[in-house]
């Protein structure tokens, strides 16, 4: 990809971070790191954001590099520590790094965030990320009842999606 049409982007703060993340997980997901790493590191360079810290994160999650993937996920909260993606990311890897309580403590705190943000999705999906992590450590009514409620939202989700769609399943 050419720097150059990153260039051309510079002045339109949100059509670069969107173009630049885009590309940059494009390339992650066809499992071309290196080019990903590169791509993120030249968008960096060009304008920092809470994004694309998160993006270079996933990277390094993908590539079992938790402790890189750590340090980009607090760089982008740093930015915007009330975001409920980046902090669902943190959590994940602070369990992958064996901290349930402090996984258990960002997922909670994602959820409650993504609730107050109106995404209905965002907010099921981290509470049923707490509801995992609550049974991993033994606590089961707890846990029984987040993911029952998560199942529950998920449910009013893809009903909310379809209506909005004017999809229809048939029987």
């Amino acid at each position: 990809m050419p720097l150059a049409a990153l260039q051309y982007c510079d002045s339109r703060a949100s059509t670069i971070e969107f173009w630049s993340v885009s590309v940059g997980r494009l390339l992650v997901e066809r499992g071309e790191f290196a080019q990903a790493t590169e791509w993120f590191e030249k968008s960096l360079a060009l304008q920092p954001t809470h994004a694309l810290y998160n993006g270079i994160g996933i990277l390094h999650q993908t590539l079992n590099d938790q402790e890189k993937a750590i340090s980009f996920f607090e760089k982008a909260l740093e930015m915007e520590p009330e975001n409920p993606e980046v902090l669902n990311n943190l959590a994940m890897e602070s369990w992958m790094q064996g901290e349930g309580e402090r996984a258990l403590g960002d997922f909670m705190r994602a959820h409650e965030l993504a609730r107050q943000s109106g995404d209905a999705f965002q907010a099921a999906a981290t509470l049923l990320n707490v509801g995992d992590v609550l049974m991993r450590l033994g606590r089961f009514e707890e846990a029984e009842r987040d993911l029952e409620e998560s199942l529950v939202q998920l449910r009013g989700v893809g009903a909310d999606s379809m209506a909005a769609t004017g999809s229809t399943s048939s029987s």
